[in-house]
């Protein structure tokens, strides 16, 4: 049996009408592009040099010059430099030295700049303008560390790298939103009317409604109000402890309802633990905010 190719290429010439013959591959005719002789003779070849200019944009405008003038004016560089020369760098005293002190040894100047092995020891005034320079392309802290390290120094320059990619603006747009953390659930409770979750709905048709619910046996108190306030909250609460008795814990968010001297006054009175929920985040108070939710549902929908 023939392979996939071979029958392909049947089908393909099945449509012309042709005779197949067989022609040793000593006998073909070489086809004329490779084969095509060459009748002039060259025994000298003329050899052409080009030179192809690739244009550098050299984004930062310091020279060495401008380093070395700079590295003149520094109170401190200008101490290291002369205490190269003068082989007396070790004796150089005081905190802002130590870090030249330590790499004493390894330290240099070339060009009226002083280097730490093949690195530039950039002086204070161009620090900023260099930092700004490398980090045009917004590249992350580690990365950012590690071509600067490959040209400059100076000391702490790693947290000033930091320091500068955190506050960057464009950089912590495009940073992805941190992980929301898992919520974590309530302790159930023992006994009914042990912790109770407040909150108020609305407004719903020009009225607010305040949502009481057990944690213990989701049984629900719903009292209807124009106004929000601790006053009728604590009407309401009061009526509520008068039927079931007191509570250990109430569970509300950060209304002034709730927050009110009166209202804080009245549940530490009767001895009653006040837990806030986070602000911004209804959820840690879920029972009563799905009871709102579905409040407000069948509002819309009557």
């Amino acid at each position: 049996m023939a392979s996939a190719r071979i029958q392909r290429w049947a089908v393909i010439l099945s449509g012309f009408d042709y005779t197949v013959e067989y022609i040793k591959g000593t006998s073909n005719i070489a086809d004329g592009l490779s084969r095509m002789p060459h009748w002039e003779s060259c025994t000298n070849v003329e050899e052409y040099h080009y030179i192809h200019f690739i244009q550098s944009n050299n984004s930062i405008k310091l020279s060495f010059k401008d380093i070395a003038r700079e590295t003149r004016r520094d109170p401190i560089l200008a101490k290291v430099s002369e205490a190269i020369k003068n082989g007396t760098l070790s004796n150089l005293k005081g905190s802002e030295f130590s870090a030249y002190v330590s790499k004493s040894q390894e330290l240099s100047i070339e060009y009226e700049c002083v280097l730490w092995g093949y690195r530039v020891l950039v002086p204070l005034k161009l620090r900023k303008q260099i930092l700004h320079e490398f980090h045009k392309s917004h590249l992350g802290i580690v990365k950012t560390k590690m071509l600067i390290r490959s040209y400059i120094w100076w000391p702490a320059v790693d947290k000033e790298i930091e320091k500068l990619i955190n506050t960057c603006i464009p950089c912590q747009e495009l940073q992805p939103c941190p992980e929301k953390s898992f919520l974590i659930p309530w302790k159930p409770t023992d006994t009914v009317w042990s912790r109770i979750h407040v909150d108020f709905a609305g407004p719903i048709k020009n009225y607010y409604l305040l949502v009481v619910i057990d944690s213990f046996s989701k049984w629900v108190e719903v009292y209807k109000t124009k106004e929000i306030t601790s006053t009728f909250t604590i009407n309401k609460l009061r009526e509520i402890f008068c039927r079931y008795g007191l509570i250990d814990t109430l569970v509300s968010d950060n209304g002034r309802q709730f927050t009110s001297v009166e209202f804080q006054t009245f549940l530490k009175n009767n001895s009653v633990k006040h837990i806030l929920t986070a602000p911004g985040h209804p959820s840690t108070n879920g029972q009563a905010e799905n009871f709102v939710k579905t409040i407000k549902n069948h509002c819309m929908q009557v």
